[in-house]
């Protein structure tokens, strides 16, 4: 339960800084019992959205009032079928690549190899966490893009730590077929491709690799085959194939 004391705090600061007419920008942090938390100059406040978008994206709100209560309407501009796909594919890679900079530099990361643990470390700096949040919306913008094609990005950057331009792209073949691929780069080993087809029980996988001199012995026991998934085994990643699991996903595709 939120303190009505600290609910009134962050009215009176929200009041302070703006006026009636004036437009905000929010990031979107959660959901809760049909509205939303979102975040103005960093304070949260709650507020009803046209539609609940992805954690991190940004939305425009327009300050109908402030008195007796705080009302903002939201008039995020809708998403339009005609955003050119260029333009959104490179939004994407640009704050990719600005969040993998910054774990570039960072402290180690956290000892525990899990999501929760790896977001708690990303949200204990601003600098990161404020990347994070872009790289989320800019995801969510593109699978409002995918859903119709059946295809979902997800970018998680965890997998596995230490790497960096992480993509992940799922398609649905219509037929109970989940076609996967992830595709990162591993420095200083270069490009990988993991590329999974599931259709329950069974799961198949092969792996492609821009440098497979690079990976150690090890590699033999991690493509061991099991009765669950079958490895269909290790190849040399082709030329054409740097271009990333992102850009293969969305070629032909008409929006």
């Amino acid at each position: 339960m939120h303190d009505p004391w600290e609910a009134l705090a962050r009215q009176a600061a929200f009041r302070s800084r703006h006026k009636v007419g004036q437009k905000v920008r929010a990031r979107f942090l959660r959901e809760e019992g049909g509205l939303a938390w979102v975040s103005v100059d960093g304070q949260e406040l709650l507020a009803r959205v046209a539609q609940m978008p992805a954690p991190g994206a940004v939305l425009l709100f327009l300050v109908k009032s402030l008195e007796p209560d705080i009302q903002l309407q939201d008039v995020t501009p809708a998403y339009s079928p005609a955003t050119p796909l260029a333009i959104m594919a490179a939004d994407f890679l640009t704050v990719r690549s600005h969040f993998d900079g910054l774990l570039r530099h960072a402290p180690e990361y956290p000892a525990e190899a899990n999501p929760a643990a790896y977001r708690s470390w990303l949200m204990s700096d601003t600098a990161r966490a404020e990347a994070f949040l872009r790289c989320a919306g800019v995801v969510g913008t593109l699978n409002r893009a995918l859903a119709p094609h059946g295809r979902r990005l997800y970018w998680l950057p965890w997998l596995p730590m230490g790497a960096e331009a992480h993509e992940l792209v799922v398609r649905n073949t219509g037929r109970g077929l989940l076609d996967a691929e992830l595709g990162f780069i591993a420095p200083p080993r270069g490009m990988t491709r993991l590329r999974v087809l599931f259709k329950p029980p069974r799961a198949a996988w092969r792996l492609l690799l821009e440098r497979p001199e690079a990976w150690n012995a090890g590699l033999k026991a991690f493509t061991a085959s099991d009765a669950r998934a079958e490895f269909l085994g290790l190849e040399r990643l082709p030329p054409g194939g740097r271009g990333g699991v992102l850009a293969e996903a969305l070629r032909g595709l008409r929006f």
